[in-house]
């Protein structure tokens, strides 16, 4: 199975919420840090998005980028982890709320289906106990009625003969088929947002379309909305209604799926989708090596892999989610979106079939503007006249 995750077949699904709409989870300025033996490990920082009911929102990244840490601070799943900021779910702050209130949102409300199912599901425990405890703990209903709703919820999921194999041990399953377990549990509680932590890594291609379709199954039929954890954007281009992508902790860009696949706007972004099979070029890995979050960069985390560094990317902190092209719903933390700077030096052609075209169309546009020509293709200067310091190429 291929997929470019650049050439989206859905969008936005007609029942998604629109930014600025109504919001189930609105996370705001999340940071989150760990002490370690080499010093505190800043894994998240300032972090904020929203996901609206029925929506589904991706946090993209590297391994490393502190997604899941941000899946799991908002239940407060964390062991030692400090967390500033808020998580507010259906006007509850979760990051505020005392141990006890807090346990009826997670599993009830707020359901998690993590990867590596081999590890999530106890090997003494037939499917049917484990579930059947899942339903009690977040209904009150005899043992008999959760037993019923075992095989249900395992029928729901796509496990055929469900009564039967509900008996079995998760070491009879498959991979996919434990994964399908794995979320008929998650769904034991009815929850309003499903967070869905790397779901496909393990599995095959075949396998891991399943799960999407039976993923976006249940989305549709329960208004569940979805928070899913991935590194790959390929899996993005078939699911994502809004993505949040992710660096070092810090947030680059975030916007809606279409938007940010097809015109992506930080050069983190273009260098992710680059990394991937598919788009009609040569695969481009992303050199230098990732930050270290004990000792994070100054300026732009990602700065010292950056092709389009300047000066301005490596003072400071990290730049300031800027508006791309007017939409303060469309967002990218990269100096080249302020004033005075050239952004279509990270906005420009992505992918070489596309270079001929944006050619024509950036000349057309700066002609028509001030009557002068330039081609998409001169990135290496911003408005002001400052040229990037790194001559194009990546750095360590």
């Amino acid at each position: 199975m291929s997929r470019n995750p650049t050439s989206r077949s859905t969008g936005a699904r007609s029942g998604a919420a629109t930014p600025g709409g109504e919001r189930l989870l609105s996370v705001e300025s999340l940071s989150v840090t760990f002490e370690s033996e080499r010093g505190t490990v800043r894994a998240v920082e300032d972090v904020s998005f929203d996901v609206a009911p029925g929506e589904t929102v991706c946090l993209v990244g590297e391994s490393g980028s502190g997604k899941t840490v941000t899946c799991e601070s908002i239940t407060r799943l964390l062991g030692d982890g400090e967390i500033d900021g808020t998580a507010t779910f259906d006007g509850a702050d979760l990051l505020s709320l005392p141990e006890s209130q807090l346990r009826d949102y997670r599993g009830s409300r707020i359901a998690y289906v993590f990867q590596n199912p081999q590890n999530a599901l106890d090997p003494v425990y037939t499917v049917r106990e484990q579930l059947v405890e899942a339903i009690r703990e977040h209904h009150d209903v005899d043992r008999a009625a959760a037993s019923r709703r075992a095989v249900a919820l395992l029928d729901d999921v796509g496990i055929s003969n469900p009564s039967t194999r509900a008996d079995e041990y998760p070491d009879s399953f498959s991979g996919g088929m434990r994964q399908r377990v794995l979320i008929a549990i998650a769904l034991a509680g009815d929850p309003d947002l499903l967070v869905a932590d790397e779901p496909t890594t393990a599995l095959d291609v075949t396998t891991e379309a399943e799960i999407l379709d039976l993923l976006a199954t249940i989305q549709r039929e329960r208004d569940t909305a979805v928070l899913f954890v991935t590194h790959d954007l390929a899996v993005v281009s078939e699911i994502a209604d809004r993505i949040v992508v992710l660096y070092g902790g810090r947030v680059m860009e975030s916007g809606s799926a279409t938007a940010v696949l097809e015109r992506p706007s930080h050069p983190y972004t273009r260098a992710l989708l680059r990394c991937l099979p598919g788009r009609g070029g040569r695969m481009e890995p992303i050199g230098g090596e990732f930050p270290d979050p004990t000792e994070p960069p100054d300026g732009c985390r990602f700065h010292p892999r950056c092709p389009h560094a300047v000066a301005a990317c490596r003072d400071g902190d990290q730049p300031p989610l800027y508006a791309v092209d007017g939409d303060r719903d469309r967002v990218a933390s990269c100096v080249y979106h302020a004033d005075g700077f050239h952004t279509d030096t990270v906005v420009g052609p992505l992918f070489e079939e596309d270079d001929g075209e944006r050619d024509g169309e950036t000349r057309s546009d700066d002609e028509e503007r001030d009557g002068e020509t330039r081609s998409g293709d001169e990135t290496g200067e911003q408005f002001d006249g400052h040229e990037s310091d790194s001559g194009g190429e990546q750095r360590e």
